[in-house]
């Protein structure tokens, strides 16, 4: 499994979440709760860059 696969997999097991009716595949998932999964999983000899607002 790719660390990738791992954090859609981190993801769509957030607790008290629920896909809505009319798309059940999707994800819901704050900002803040998919860069703390990215950030878990990514392998530590990726490089992390930044980007300018």
């Amino acid at each position: 499994m790719d660390w990738i696969d791992l954090v859609i997999r981190d993801l769509c097991e957030l607790p008290d979440r629920s896909s809505p009716v009319d798309d059940p595949d999707a994800i819901v998932a704050t900002p803040a709760e998919i860069r703390a999964a990215i950030e878990v999983r990514m392998p530590a000899d990726m490089e992390r860059q930044t980007c300018a607002d």
